[in-house]
C-alpha cells in the first residue's frame, strides 16, 4: 500500500472524492482528518475534548496581505473568532499537524503559512 501524500488527501476531502477510494486509503484520510483516535474509537456521536492544550501556531502572511507582520496565534482564537474564517476541515488539520509542520493556507486574498509550536 503507498502512502498518500498530505496534498492527496486534501485533495481527496476538498473535492469529496472519498467515496473513490480504496478502503486503506479511505483509513488514511480519516485518520489524517478526524486523528487516529477518533478513527479507532467506538464514540463518534458525541463531542469529545482530546487534549485541553491550546495549541500555538506562528502565522506568515507571505502573499497578498501587505506588510503584515508574523505572529503567534492561539487555536481557540483561530476557531472561536471568524475574522479567522477558517473551515473546520483546514482547523482539523492544523490541530493534527505535528510541531513544526508548516501548513500553507491560500484564499483569493493570498498565502498564509501556519507552523505549529512545540508544547512548553
Amino acid at each position: 500500500m503507498s502512502k498518500l501524500t498530505t496534498a492527496q488527501m486534501i485533495e481527496i476531502l476538498e473535492t469529496n472524492k472519498i467515496s473513490e477510494c480504496t478502503p486503506e486509503q479511505k483509513e488514511q484520510v480519516m485518520a489524517f482528518a478526524f486523528g487516529e483516535e477518533f478513527v479507532e474509537s467506538d464514540n463518534k456521536g458525541d463531542k469529545e475534548t482530546y487534549e485541553e492544550y491550546d495549541h500555538k501556531f506562528l502565522v506568515q502572511w507571505v502573499e497578498g496581505y501587505g506588510d503584515v507582520k508574523p505572529q503567534v496565534v492561539r487555536m481557540s482564537e483561530m476557531e472561536n473568532n471568524d475574522d479567522w474564517g477558517l473551515d473546520s476541515q483546514f482547523l482539523s488539520i492544523l490541530y493534527h499537524s505535528k510541531e513544526g509542520e508548516e501548513i500553507s493556507y491560500a484564499d483569493p486574498s493570498g498565502i498564509v503559512i501556519f507552523q505549529k509550536a512545540p508544547k512548553i
